[in-house]
């Protein structure tokens, strides 16, 4: 494989995981503030369907062009000598490592819970308060901000440590705002309030 192939090869993939991100975090905007449960349970289907159809293919696809084009262009050891390349790669195997350990036991146990909230047919405190849960909410927001600092890093190509340090610490901040501020609900979770029979009627018909 040449390296237009390669080059060519990593920028779909990326346009694809930029896409696959986006549509994640807006269907689990819509899985979190839905009160209907067949509504939720389509959510999590439709997330689990782009995780298939677009997440999956091209982050295997990145590492494999990614790993091709360092090895090839710079050397596997020489990347912690360029700032802008080793925040990429930190920034990609930390969003790899995320997802493992936390994206998908999380999208089990809500798999899980809704469910089993099936028998009560509405969505029950449990489930509502796990869906809202900060680190889930600090995942799913920090998702689409690491991969713009990853794009803002191989366009602008910074050699100072200091920029690179500077954009992690501002989007990690401004996810932990985001995931605090969306995980507030559940803390102040009402069950009459929220979660009566009406809401759930209200749903079916919008």
């Amino acid at each position: 494989m040449t390296h237009g192939m390669l080059v060519a090869a990593h920028v779909v993939a990326a346009v694809m995981l930029g896409i696959a991100i986006a549509g994640l975090w807006l269907v689990d905007g819509k899985a979190r503030r839905t009160t209907d449960l067949s509504t939720f349970q389509r959510m999590l289907r439709r997330m689990a369907a782009i995780e298939q159809r677009l997440l999956m293919p091209s982050v295997i696809t990145l590492l494999a062009s990614g790993v091709w084009l360092v090895a090839g262009t710079w050397g596997f050891w020489s990347v912690v000598y360029v700032p802008w390349l080793a925040g990429m790669v930190a920034l990609y195997v930390f969003q790899a490592v995320w997802a493992n350990a936390v994206t998908r036991p999380q999208a089990a146990r809500l798999e899980r819970l809704a469910t089993e909230a099936q028998l009560a047919g509405a969505i029950t405190p449990a489930l509502h308060v796990a869906r809202l849960g900060f680190v889930a909410s600090f995942g799913r927001h920090v998702e689409p901000l690491a991969y713009l600092l990853i794009m803002a890093l191989g366009a602008f190509r910074p050699m100072s440590w200091t920029g690179v340090l500077a954009g992690v610490a501002a989007a990690g901040v401004a996810a932990g705002v985001s995931a605090a501020l969306s995980s507030a609900p559940a803390l102040r979770y009402s069950p009459a309030s929220r979660f009566s029979s009406a809401s759930v009627d209200a749903e079916g018909r919008t």
